[in-house]
């Protein structure tokens, strides 16, 4: 379905980024959410893939359905700015909140869903000590939280 072609496109967006599907051969709607993916892609993750350090956030997956199935990671950029990455795989379960490592406690972030746009601010005691809320419909499987901290 869309949610799993989503989890799928997300997890390839943290690295670098390339598809090879027949297009022809998709559904409209898959071909719409590659569309938009690339486009995130484009104009919001490319900076933290060239520039950024991938860190995980918990134990990795594992073929064959072993590992982690709620693993999450992070992108961090040189500029402070953050990419966080959580997703549910077959036999895992969707985490309330994710836990970013290396933020400021004294600054105050922006915190935004680029799945669905919704943006809160939090302060960065609050992500250190309980996490970026990860919500949205019951099928979805993958969230990107990108984290920018707030100017003084």
């Amino acid at each position: 379905g869309v949610d799993a072609f989503d989890t799928m496109l997300r997890a390839a967006m943290l690295h670098r980024f390339g598809v090879s599907i027949r297009l022809v051969e998709l559904r409209p709607e898959l071909v719409e959410r590659l569309r938009v993916h690339v486009e995130l892609f484009r104009e919001t993750l490319v900076p933290f893939v060239r520039d950024g350090v991938l860190l995980t956030l918990s134990e990795p997956p594992e073929r064959g359905g072993n590992g982690e199935r709620s693993p999450s990671f992070q992108l961090e950029a040189p500029d402070g700015r953050h990419v966080v990455g959580t997703f549910v795989l077959e036999g895992g379960s969707r985490p309330a909140t994710v836990v970013p490592r290396d933020l400021d406690r004294e600054r105050h972030y922006r915190v935004t869903d680029l799945g669905t746009g919704t943006v809160i601010e939090l302060e960065g005691s609050e992500v250190a000590d309980r996490g970026i809320p990860v919500s949205g419909a019951p099928g979805v499987t993958s969230w990107l939280h990108l984290v920018e901290p707030r100017l003084p």
